[in-house]
């Protein structure tokens, strides 16, 4: 199996690729929560060494059973939100420049200044 930093690097080339994503395999199978956050953890730490993509907030997801039963976990998620990725109200994307577009609407709450 793929060291954790060897799987981050993947998508993070990935993602500077603009290639679409594709699920993280492991020839062991099915990646346990605890794996999923360490690679979480090296891609923002590569994501990061640029200035643009500092972290700025936290994001919690999979909130409902729902969700968790369609996605094959027991709790839910979390992860954090990069100043790149925010985008100002009234903002026009091109759909064309994503591989899946999704919407989700997120409430933010502002803790501090």
């Amino acid at each position: 199996m793929s060291s954790y930093a060897e799987l981050a690097i993947d998508l993070y080339i990935s993602r500077q690729s603009g290639n679409t994503f594709k699920p993280v395999q492991s020839n062991a199978g099915p990646l346990s929560t605890s794996a999923a956050y360490a690679i979480q953890n090296e891609l923002i730490a590569l994501t990061t060494a640029e200035s643009s993509h500092e972290v700025v907030g936290y994001k919690i997801g999979l909130t409902s059973q729902a969700m968790q039963l369609m996605c094959g976990i027991s709790s839910p998620v979390y992860g954090q939100i990069l100043r790149a990725g925010l985008l100002p109200g009234g903002t026009h994307i091109n759909p064309a420049n994503f591989g899946h577009l999704g919407i989700e609407f997120e409430i933010a709450v502002r803790i501090s200044k």
